[in-house]
C-alpha cells in the first residue's frame, strides 16, 4: 500500500503594526489602536479587536499590517507592535504591505527586534526569489531541450522521407542509363552488321583483292 503523501503546511509569518507612541498610525494620525496592556510580568493582554467590514478590501482600504515592521516606521519615537490579523489576500511571504480587515495588537518589539525582523525577512524573500528564477530558468532549459529533441526528430523523419526520394530518382537515373546503353549497343550492333554485310557484298562483286 502506497503511503498517503503528506503537504507541507504553509509556515505562519508573524504581522506587524508600526504606530506612534500614543497609539496613533503615523500616516493617520486621526485613527487611534487600542493597545496592549504590561500585566508587569513579561506577559501582555493583547488590544481589542479591530474590524473592517470585508467591502473596504475593493475599495482599497483596510487595516494595514506588516511582515516587515522597520520598512513602515517613519519616526524614531514610533513603536511596532506583534499582532494578530485576517481577512488579508495578500502573501505574507511576498507581500510588504498586507491590509486586512481585523487586527488585533499582541505586544510591542523593540527597534533592534524589528530591524532584525525585517532584516531576515527580506533575505528569505531574495531566497525565494532566486529559487523561483532559478525554477523558470530550468524550466526554459527544458522546454529548449524538448523543442531541440523535436526539432531533430522531425529532420530525421525528414531526412528519411528525403533520402527515399533521392533513391527513387536515383534508380530512374539508372534505369535510364540502362535503357539509353542498350540503345546505344543494339545501334552499334546494327552498324557494325550493316558495314560487315557491305564488306561480303563487295567481296562478292570482286570490288575487294
Amino acid at each position: 500500500m502506497k503511503k498517503a503523501k503528506i503537504k507541507p503546511v504553509a509556515p505562519v509569518v508573524t504581522l506587524y503594526k508600526v504606530l506612534t507612541a500614543d497609539g496613533h498610525s503615523p500616516y493617520i494620525t486621526a485613527y487611534a489602536w487600542s493597545l496592549p496592556i504590561d500585566n508587569g510580568d513579561g506577559t501582555w493582554t493583547p488590544g481589542a479587536w479591530h474590524e473592517e467590514p470585508a467591502r473596504v478590501l475593493d475599495e482599497g482600504r483596510g487595516l494595514h499590517v506588516t511582515p516587515s515592521p522597520s520598512t513602515y516606521w517613519p519616526r524614531r519615537d514610533c513603536i511596532a507592535y506583534e499582532c494578530e490579523a485576517s481577512g488579508y489576500r495578500e502573501n505574507p511571504e511576498s507581500d510588504r504591505h498586507i491590509v486586512a480587515t481585523r487586527v488585533r495588537l499582541l505586544r510591542p518589539i523593540g527597534r533592534d527586534a524589528a530591524t532584525d525582523i525585517s532584516r531576515k525577512w527580506g533575505a528569505e524573500q531574495n531566497a525565494r526569489y532566486v529559487k523561483q528564477r532559478q525554477k523558470e530558468r530550468l524550466g526554459r532549459a527544458r522546454e529548449a531541450a524538448a523543442a531541440k529533441k523535436a526539432n531533430i526528430e522531425a529532420g530525421r523523419k525528414a531526412g528519411v522521407a528525403c533520402d527515399a526520394r533521392v533513391l527513387d530518382a536515383r534508380r530512374a537515373h539508372a534505369a535510364r542509363r540502362l535503357v539509353a546503353r542498350r540503345e546505344l549497343v543494339s545501334t552499334r550492333h546494327v552498324r557494325i552488321h550493316r558495314e560487315a554485310h557491305e564488306v561480303r557484298s563487295r567481296r562478292r562483286g570482286g570490288d575487294l583483292q
